[in-house]
C-alpha cells in the first residue's frame, strides 16, 4: 500500500505570501498532476499543514495565508495533518494514520524541499517506510550563509542529491506516475 504525501503546499509560500519560494507554481503544478493520478488510483492522500497561528505576531488576517492551496486542496475522504514542526511525524498522527492504512511506501511532495520535506523524509526512512520523492513537486527559496545569497534551485539540488539513495529515491513527478502509479 502506498500513499501520497503532500508537504505545506500553503498560500505563505506563493507571490502573494510572506515567505515566496522559487518557483512554486511549478512546483504545485506537478503535484496537482500526482495529486489527480493518485485520486484516480483511490491512493491514500495526506495534506500537512504547517500551523503558523503559534508563532508570535500571528494575525487572524494571515489565515488565508495559512491555507493549503487551491490547487491540491483536499477533498472529502483525504487525510489533513496539523503540524508545528519541520518533521511531519513529530507531535502529529502521520504514522497513526500510515499504519492504520497499511501503508509502507510514501510518494512526498512539499514545500521546502531543504527543511520540511527533507526532515520528513528522513524520519519516513527511519521508521521503516518507503520513500520516493518527486523532486519536481518540490521546492524552496533561496538561502542566505554568511555574506553569501545560495539560489533556492541549487539548494534544492544539494537537498535532493544528499537524499538520494540513502534516504529516498529521487524522481521527477513524469516517473512517479510511469513507475509507481500504474
Amino acid at each position: 500500500m502506498k500513499a501520497l504525501v503532500l508537504i505545506d503546499i500553503q498560500n505563505f509560500y506563493f507571490e502573494k505570501g510572506s515567505m515566496t519560494l522559487s518557483n512554486p507554481k511549478e512546483a504545485v503544478k506537478c503535484t496537482k498532476k500526482l495529486l489527480e493520478e493518485c485520486r484516480k488510483k483511490k491512493i491514500s492522500i495526506i495534506h500537512i499543514k504547517h500551523n503558523m497561528a503559534y508563532l508570535s505576531g500571528y494575525r487572524l488576517s494571515n489565515k488565508i495565508l495559512n491555507q493549503i492551496h487551491e490547487d491540491v486542496c483536499p477533498i472529502e475522504g483525504e487525510y489533513v495533518v496539523e503540524k508545528q514542526m519541520p518533521n511531519s511525524f513529530l507531535g502529529t498522527d502521520l504514522k497513526k494514520i500510515l499504519d492504520s492504512e497499511g501503508i509502507k511506501q510514501i510518494i512526498v511532495t512539499g514545500m521546502m524541499s531543504n527543511i520540511c520535506v527533507a526532515s520528513t523524509v528522513m524520519a519516513a526512512k527511519d521508521l521503516g517506510y518507503e520513500v520516493i520523492v518527486a523532486e519536481d513537486a518540490c521546492t524552496t527559496k533561496d538561502f542566505c550563509f554568511g555574506e553569501e545569497i545560495i539560489e533556492g534551485h541549487i539548494v534544492h539540488k544539494v537537498c535532493m542529491s544528499s537524499l538520494k539513495g540513502i534516504y529516498a529515491s529521487i524522481i521527477s513527478t513524469h516517473e512517479v506516475i510511469r513507475h509507481y502509479l500504474l
